[in-house]
């Protein structure tokens, strides 16, 4: 038999193991569902404090929806509540969160420390340990849509958005005020109507013949039609109208085929046979007794008086060259003209009527004789200023000329290098001048009777000068050598 007063004691065991087992079991669902292999954690250390800076103490319930972390390990959804140490003194393992799936997971802790002492933040735990409250801390930003966000995190995500009505819309016909500033050039199709933006093809291809016929090129052109100035010019290169011209040249002569009309030029009548004289009148040629001027067409004979101790002097007459007996030079150079040839003959001093310039049209030309071959020879070159205490010439000598020879000016200088011919004609000219000037004042009275001796000495020296010269060359063109009659 059993015993019967001891079935009640054992009922009673089985009911309080039951109890105890149900405890834990409770328990440990509130816990959380804890994985059979264990998750590493991070540990969250730090100490929290108040506003006023006093030392925090309370309560943290941390919430977490369910996630995987970045190892792979699931973990279930859950809370857990953490009470502060001494001195606001935080401790806590949590698993990581920071790079779950799903993206944007978050503990929310609710921080409970007192009357009216509650407020939430969010944490994303790393996965290297431990760390403190700001390595944990974040404002959430992404995540799960159905997750809480505060005002804080609402106004400052909204702060740097643009109402609707503020923003250009990429389609539909809006206005825009205000000045706009591209950092580069925005594209925009060619325009069809007024007041479009036009693009830079458009404006080039629009201004490519802008003006072209109404308008002159800088670069030049022709135009056509009357040119109105603003006024008369005031600086050299200005343009200037005709009211300018007109005032200008109202009291200048006027110029026909390059010539002054006769009309313009002084009073009376002009023509073949009358010259403008010096009182500013036209008259007969060579007349006026000595008011006139010498024309160089004369239909009348001309007299040129000359006043009493005054001379009238010319380098050419009649194309052959006339010199006064300074020019007359005679020098003894040393300088080697053994082979004919271009020369440099040294002169001490310059003559007087030299000529180095080589002028084709009068050949300057020095009489050398003495050695060799008497000759002119014509003077091409040289430093030789008539006048200065030396100087050199360049001759072209036909003949060698030895030591000893003498070098100067003669008749073959005067009559500048003619034709044996022509300087044959000048000294016989020479000599009929001097008689017929003779017979001329034979019957007159000699008011100068010096003066006219030292002019036919001239005349004299100047036939001699003639005779004694080079052989005369071959023949040329024959000038006949007229001196004007002196009255």
């Amino acid at each position: 038999m059993r015993d019967v007063g001891r079935r009640p004691m054992g009922r009673l065991f089985y009911w309080a193991l039951i109890g105890v087992i149900a405890a834990f079991g409770f328990r440990l669902s509130a816990l959380g569902a804890v994985p059979q292999n264990e998750v590493p954690t991070t540990t969250v250390a730090d100490t929290v404090y108040l506003a006023d800076g006093t030392k925090a103490a309370g309560t943290l319930i941390i919430t977490w929806p369910g996630f995987v972390t970045v190892d792979g390990s699931a973990v279930a959804g859950g809370s857990t509540s953490v009470t502060l140490g001494t001195n606001g003194a935080l401790d806590v393992a949590l698993v990581p969160n920071a790079g779950a799936t799903p993206a944007g997971v978050y503990y929310t802790v609710v921080y409970q420390l007192g009357a009216g002492q509650v407020r939430t933040e969010y944490w994303v735990v790393p996965t290297n340990s431990p760390v403190n409250l700001a390595t944990v801390r974040t404002t959430p930003g992404a995540g799960m849509a159905a997750q809480p966000a505060s005002m804080q995190y609402v106004n400052s995500a909204l702060a740097t958005k643009a109402n609707d009505n503020t923003v250009v819309h990429l389609g539909g016909s809006e206005t825009i005020s205000g000045l706009k500033t591209f950092a580069s050039a925005p594209n925009v199709p060619t325009p069809t109507s007024a007041g479009q933006v036009a693009n830079k093809n458009y404006v080039d291809s629009s201004l490519a013949t802008v003006g072209a016929g109404n308008y002159l090129s800088t670069a030049g052109g022709t135009m056509t039609g009357p040119i109105t100035l603003a006024g008369l010019p005031s600086a050299p290169l200005q343009a200037v109208p005709k009211q300018y011209v007109d005032s200008a040249s109202s009291n200048k002569a006027d110029l026909i085929v390059g010539l002054v009309p006769p009309s313009e030029l002084g009073t009376g009548t002009a023509n073949a046979g009358t010259c403008l004289l010096g009182n500013g009148t036209w008259g007969p040629c060579g007349s006026g007794g000595g008011s006139g001027n010498v024309s160089t067409t004369p239909v009348v004979s001309q007299d040129v008086v000359q006043p009493a101790g005054t001379q009238f002097s010319t380098n050419n007459l009649a194309n052959a060259r006339y010199v006064t007996a300074s020019w007359n030079w005679l020098q003894s150079p040393t300088d080697n003209l053994g082979t004919a040839g271009n020369k440099t003959i040294h002169l001490t001093p310059c003559p007087l009527g030299l000529d180095t310039s080589n002028n084709p049209n009068a050949q300057y030309a020095v009489y050398i004789a003495g050695t060799g071959t008497a000759e002119a020879a014509p003077v091409t070159g040289g430093n030789c200023t008539p006048g200065s205490a030396s100087g050199t010439i360049t001759v072209t000598t036909a003949y060698p000329h030895t030591a000893g020879y003498s070098a100067g000016s003669g008749i073959e200088g005067m009559c500048k290098s003619k034709s044996g011919t022509e300087k044959k004609d000048a000294a016989m000219n020479f000599l009929e001048n001097a008689l017929a000037m003779s017979d001329a004042i034979a019957s007159r009275e000699i008011v100068q009777p010096e003066q006219f001796k030292n002019a036919i000495s001239q005349i004299v020296d100047g036939v001699v000068l003639c005779m004694n010269a080079s052989a005369w060359a071959k023949g040329g063109a024959k000038t006949t050598v007229t001196l004007p009659a002196t009255n």
